[in-house]
């Protein structure tokens, strides 16, 4: 399969259409990057005494939904809203 020819002009209003796609995609990853930097995180156990609760039992919420969490590696990472989230009944 064989792409077609394109003109110069059109060619270059393709590249420039795609360069701003990329370059508007890396400002909102960038965006996402500086939330997340800044965002108040906690492990399992720095939440169980928040809510003076045992560290299993704060397991048991993760994985029921009630508290949200994410495991990037080997360790849960609960965010700060997240924890709000459960403490308000949200």
């Amino acid at each position: 399969m064989s792409l077609p020819r394109l003109h110069p002009d059109d060619l270059q209003e393709l590249v420039n259409s795609v360069s701003q796609n990329v370059v508007g995609k890396l400002e909102e990853l960038f965006l996402k990057k500086e939330n997340v930097s800044e965002m108040q995180t906690f492990t399992i156990k720095d939440a169980a005494k928040i809510l003076n609760k045992h560290e299993t039992t704060v397991l048991r919420y993760i994985k029921h939904n009630l508290i949200k969490a994410h495991k990037p590696g080997k360790e849960w990472i609960i965010t700060q809203e997240s924890l709000t989230n459960y403490i308000d009944g949200k």
